[in-house]
């Protein structure tokens, strides 16, 4: 990189000395090349932080694991509680057993207490008729959820499987943008080297201020990035390339090759 000075703010700057320059290359020429290869990077950038992004949040994969927690979580509570009915049941079957054989045993004669006894045997089986119901509705609770927790797990492995290509690709994708970015640098360091110092300043200022934009074309006699019409003796000093010229609105190097 070479130094030197970077001239008036608008207009013409001055020209590099011819042992400085590679004669084929002008000095704004050098600053687009360099810029194609900025603007190449900063998109490479742009992608590489965007796969970063999605490599880290799995969103697809996450809700299906949650998917999966929730349901089985579900299928234990409603087999608990479909055990716990079981037991009530067979607890309560085994009390009107022991009722109906006090009752029809012959071993209680007293008819108060015969009475007492077909009493509560009728309120037993109307509260096993209850609870029978009850198991019933867990045993379907628990068809439902253990389908629900077959589902989810049967979501979560084609989730899996479809990250797992998509995470592969976007593996192989910031591969070859990295390796993109290092043969980019590369060519760019050698760029700069037709460079002056005082240019490379102003390009990189002007890449700071105008949004990554610092050398325009020059376009039907006018800057394409503002459309600013030139002066009838500008667009020639721009074609000539013996200095830097810049859009006297926008402040950006013109270039017309």
């Amino acid at each position: 990189m070479y130094a030197g000075g970077c001239g008036a703010a608008n207009g013409t700057l001055p020209a590099a000395g011819a042992s400085l320059y590679n004669p084929r290359v002008s000095r704004a020429g050098s600053l687009f090349r360099l810029q194609e290869l900025d603007l190449e990077a900063d998109r490479i950038a742009a992608r590489l932080k965007d796969i970063r992004q999605q490599l880290e949040s799995d969103e697809a994969t996450r809700r299906a694991a949650q998917a999966v927690e929730l349901t089985g979580s579900r299928a234990s509570d409603v087999r608990r509680a479909s055990r716990e009915a079981e037991l009530e049941v067979d607890s309560l079957r085994v009390k009107i057993e022991d009722n109906d054989r006090r009752l029809y045993g012959g071993t209680v004669r007293q008819p108060k207490e015969l009475q007492d006894l077909q009493r509560e045997a009728e309120a037993l089986a109307r509260h096993l008729h209850t609870l029978e119901d009850r198991l019933l509705q867990t045993m379907v609770d628990v068809e439902e959820a253990e389908a629900d927790h077959a589902r989810a797990q049967n979501e979560k492995e084609q989730a899996d499987r479809q990250w797992a290509q998509l995470a592969g690709a976007l593996e192989g994708e910031r591969a070859q943008f990295e390796e993109r970015l290092a043969s980019l640098a590369s060519t760019r360091e050698a760029v700069t080297d037709d460079v002056l110092e005082d240019d490379l300043a102003l390009y990189n200022l002007l890449r700071d201020q105008q949004g990554g934009v610092a050398v325009a074309r020059l376009q039907d006699d006018a800057c394409n990035a503002c459309g600013l019409a030139l002066s009838a003796s500008m667009p020639q000093l721009v074609r000539q390339g013996s200095g830097l010229v810049r859009c006297a609105q926008c402040g950006r190097v013109l270039f017309a090759g």
